[in-house]
Protein backbone atom coordinates (compact mmCIF):
# COMPACT_ATOMS: atom_id res chain seq x y z
CA UNK A 1 0.00 0.00 0.00
CA UNK A 2 2.63 2.50 0.43
CA UNK A 3 4.28 2.65 -2.66
CA UNK A 4 0.99 2.47 -4.47
CA UNK A 5 -0.03 5.30 -1.84
CA UNK A 6 3.08 7.34 -2.77
CA UNK A 7 2.49 7.01 -6.70
CA UNK A 8 -1.26 8.60 -6.04
CA UNK A 9 0.29 10.93 -3.53
CA UNK A 10 2.91 12.42 -6.09
CA UNK A 11 0.09 12.13 -8.71
CA UNK A 12 -2.55 14.16 -6.84
CA UNK A 13 0.30 16.56 -5.82
CA UNK A 14 1.12 17.23 -9.86
CA UNK A 15 -2.64 17.13 -10.27
CA UNK A 16 -3.52 19.89 -8.19
CA UNK A 17 0.04 21.99 -8.65
CA UNK A 18 -1.02 21.54 -12.58
CA UNK A 19 -4.53 22.84 -11.68
CA UNK A 20 -3.15 25.87 -9.64
CA UNK A 21 -0.78 26.91 -12.18
CA UNK A 22 -3.19 26.70 -15.25
CA UNK A 23 -6.06 28.14 -13.46
CA UNK A 24 -3.70 31.17 -12.16
CA UNK A 25 -2.53 31.79 -15.95
CA UNK A 26 -6.35 31.99 -17.22
CA UNK A 27 -7.35 34.10 -14.17
CA UNK A 28 -4.90 36.74 -14.92
CA UNK A 29 -5.80 36.68 -18.22
CA UNK A 30 -9.71 37.06 -17.14
CA UNK A 31 -8.24 39.64 -15.20
CA UNK A 32 -6.31 41.85 -17.73
CA UNK A 33 -9.48 41.33 -19.93
CA UNK A 34 -11.82 42.65 -17.67
CA UNK A 35 -9.20 45.58 -16.98
CA UNK A 36 -8.87 46.00 -21.02
CA UNK A 37 -12.91 46.42 -20.64
CA UNK A 38 -13.19 48.36 -18.14
CA UNK A 39 -10.55 51.04 -20.18
CA UNK A 40 -12.57 50.48 -23.21
CA UNK A 41 -15.78 51.32 -21.66
CA UNK A 42 -14.68 54.27 -20.17
CA UNK A 43 -12.81 55.65 -23.19
CA UNK A 44 -16.55 55.00 -25.02
CA UNK A 45 -18.50 56.76 -22.36
CA UNK A 46 -16.23 59.89 -22.54
CA UNK A 47 -16.09 60.42 -26.16
CA UNK A 48 -20.37 59.57 -26.59
CA UNK A 49 -20.83 61.88 -23.62
CA UNK A 50 -18.54 64.32 -25.13
CA UNK A 51 -20.46 64.18 -28.67
CA UNK A 52 -24.09 64.41 -27.01
CA UNK A 53 -23.27 67.29 -25.12
CA UNK A 54 -21.80 68.91 -28.73
CA UNK A 55 -24.83 68.17 -29.64
CA UNK A 56 -26.93 69.97 -27.17
CA UNK A 57 -25.12 73.00 -27.59
CA UNK A 58 -25.52 72.90 -31.16
CA UNK A 59 -29.06 72.68 -30.28
CA UNK A 60 -29.04 75.50 -28.24
CA UNK A 61 -27.47 77.58 -30.52
CA UNK A 62 -29.88 76.85 -33.56
CA UNK A 63 -32.71 77.91 -30.97
CA UNK A 64 -30.49 81.29 -30.23
CA UNK A 65 -30.52 81.62 -33.72
CA UNK A 66 -33.92 80.68 -34.81
CA UNK A 67 -35.47 83.52 -31.97
CA UNK A 68 -33.11 86.06 -33.37
CA UNK A 69 -34.05 85.38 -36.42
CA UNK A 70 -37.59 85.28 -35.74
CA UNK A 71 -37.54 88.89 -34.10
CA UNK A 72 -35.15 90.72 -37.23
CA UNK A 73 -37.35 89.30 -40.22
CA UNK A 74 -40.10 87.59 -39.48
CA UNK A 75 -40.63 85.45 -42.99
CA UNK A 76 -41.43 82.29 -41.05
CA UNK A 77 -44.89 81.60 -39.82
CA UNK A 78 -45.48 81.44 -36.23
CA UNK A 79 -47.08 77.57 -36.82
CA UNK A 80 -43.32 76.55 -38.61
CA UNK A 81 -41.39 78.64 -35.80
CA UNK A 82 -43.26 77.09 -32.88
CA UNK A 83 -42.38 73.66 -34.89
CA UNK A 84 -38.66 73.61 -34.83
CA UNK A 85 -38.87 74.93 -31.25
CA UNK A 86 -40.41 71.70 -30.06
CA UNK A 87 -38.24 70.21 -32.34
CA UNK A 88 -35.15 71.78 -30.95
CA UNK A 89 -36.74 71.11 -27.43
CA UNK A 90 -36.98 67.37 -28.24
CA UNK A 91 -33.59 67.12 -29.67
CA UNK A 92 -32.44 68.64 -26.27
CA UNK A 93 -34.66 66.71 -24.10
CA UNK A 94 -33.50 63.21 -25.60
CA UNK A 95 -29.94 64.55 -25.81
CA UNK A 96 -30.13 64.88 -22.02
CA UNK A 97 -31.77 61.63 -22.00
CA UNK A 98 -29.26 59.99 -23.79
CA UNK A 99 -26.42 61.46 -21.20
CA UNK A 100 -28.35 60.24 -18.51
CA UNK A 101 -28.49 56.62 -19.35
CA UNK A 102 -24.87 56.77 -20.17
CA UNK A 103 -24.03 57.29 -16.81
CA UNK A 104 -24.31 53.43 -16.39
CA UNK A 105 -21.19 53.51 -16.33
CA UNK A 106 -21.02 53.52 -12.73
CA UNK A 107 -22.72 50.42 -12.39
CA UNK A 108 -20.57 48.51 -15.17
CA UNK A 109 -17.64 49.77 -13.08
CA UNK A 110 -18.76 48.20 -9.80
CA UNK A 111 -19.69 44.91 -11.92
CA UNK A 112 -15.92 44.85 -13.08
CA UNK A 113 -14.69 45.40 -9.87
CA UNK A 114 -16.87 42.95 -7.96
CA UNK A 115 -15.86 40.41 -11.19
CA UNK A 116 -12.15 41.34 -10.07
CA UNK A 117 -12.35 40.99 -6.51
CA UNK A 118 -13.73 37.35 -7.37
CA UNK A 119 -11.26 36.76 -9.64
CA UNK A 120 -8.39 37.39 -6.63
CA UNK A 121 -10.39 35.42 -4.18
CA UNK A 122 -10.97 32.73 -6.65
CA UNK A 123 -6.20 33.28 -7.40
CA UNK A 124 -6.15 32.45 -3.54
CA UNK A 125 -8.07 29.28 -3.22
CA UNK A 126 -6.44 28.01 -5.96
CA UNK A 127 -2.88 29.34 -4.51
CA UNK A 128 -4.22 27.48 -1.01
CA UNK A 129 -4.92 24.50 -3.29
CA UNK A 130 -1.27 24.39 -4.39
CA UNK A 131 0.29 25.35 -0.99
CA UNK A 132 -1.56 22.54 0.36
CA UNK A 133 -0.64 19.90 -2.18
CA UNK A 134 2.88 20.44 -1.73
CA UNK A 135 2.59 19.59 2.25
CA UNK A 136 0.30 16.18 1.15
CA UNK A 137 1.97 12.77 2.40
CA UNK A 138 1.16 9.38 1.62
CA UNK A 139 -1.24 8.13 4.75
CA UNK A 140 -2.84 12.01 3.25
CA UNK A 141 -6.90 10.88 3.41
CA UNK A 142 -6.58 13.10 6.42
CA UNK A 143 -4.68 16.26 4.79
CA UNK A 144 -7.07 15.73 1.72
CA UNK A 145 -9.91 16.21 3.75
CA UNK A 146 -8.44 19.48 5.64
CA UNK A 147 -7.81 20.94 1.91
CA UNK A 148 -11.18 20.38 0.78
CA UNK A 149 -12.82 22.09 4.11
CA UNK A 150 -10.17 24.62 3.86
CA UNK A 151 -11.55 25.46 0.38
CA UNK A 152 -14.77 24.97 1.22
CA UNK A 153 -14.24 27.93 3.99
CA UNK A 154 -12.56 29.76 1.76
CA UNK A 155 -15.04 29.32 -0.63
CA UNK A 156 -18.09 30.94 1.61
CA UNK A 157 -16.31 33.52 2.92
CA UNK A 158 -15.56 34.76 -0.63
CA UNK A 159 -19.26 34.33 -1.22
CA UNK A 160 -20.27 36.20 2.10
CA UNK A 161 -17.95 38.95 1.05
CA UNK A 162 -19.15 39.56 -2.70
CA UNK A 163 -22.58 38.88 -2.59
CA UNK A 164 -23.19 42.28 -1.78
CA UNK A 165 -25.78 43.80 -4.49
CA UNK A 166 -24.07 46.75 -7.03
CA UNK A 167 -26.33 49.83 -7.00
CA UNK A 168 -26.89 52.40 -8.99
CA UNK A 169 -25.09 55.51 -7.70
CA UNK A 170 -25.04 58.46 -10.00
CA UNK A 171 -28.00 58.16 -12.19
CA UNK A 172 -30.81 60.97 -11.93
CA UNK A 173 -33.40 58.56 -13.06
CA UNK A 174 -34.27 56.45 -10.10
CA UNK A 175 -32.70 53.88 -8.36
CA UNK A 176 -31.75 50.55 -9.61
CA UNK A 177 -30.14 47.22 -8.39
CA UNK A 178 -28.97 44.19 -9.55
CA UNK A 179 -27.80 40.55 -7.83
Amino acid sequence: MSAHSGSATTELQRLLDGVTQHGGAHLDEIGADLAQTRLLLAVAIERLGGCFQAICADTARQREVLMAAGTQAPTMSDDARATLLDCLSGIENQTKAMVTALQFEDMTGQLLAHAERRLAGLRDMLAGLGAGAQTLTDGGEGEIEAMHELLAARSRELSGALSKSVGQRHLDSGDMELF
